[in-house]
């Protein structure tokens, strides 16, 4: 770094390229030394090659839920269809959010387990 450039408590660069009686230049460092003279402006690149993030893609899940003393009719756990969510994990809360809603999750049942299965 140039000796004539000072950096301020914000993270920014400055010097004083016109002198100590006018306003320092405030920037970036790339920004001060392409002031001062000492490397070329750089060019910002061109909108197309620029990269773009790409959207999260929501994937589809299976989840059963299965519980360690099931009744008669859980004994092949209990399926959810269709949710939609980032990761396994994700779909795993969705179904048991679900199963707590509609009061699926009861006394007696022992462990309750939930596998996710991408369709």
């Amino acid at each position: 770094m140039h000796p004539a450039i000072g950096q301020l408590s914000n993270g920014k660069f400055y010097a004083f390229i016109k002198g100590y009686d006018q306003e320092p230049f405030e920037g970036s460092l790339e920004e001060v030394e392409a002031a001062m003279g000492l490397r070329a402006p750089s060019k910002p690149a061109p909108a197309d090659e620029k990269l773009v993030d790409p959207l999260p893609v929501k994937k589809t899940f299976n989840v059963t839920m299965r519980f360690q003393y099931p009744a008669w009719n859980e004994i092949d756990g209990v399926l959810f269809e269709g949710i939609e969510a980032d990761t396994k994990s994700d779909a795993n809360e969705e179904a048991r959010r679900r199963a707590s809603s509609n009061e699926l999750l009861g006394w007696g049942k022992g462990r309750v387990t939930f596998t996710a299965t991408e369709q």
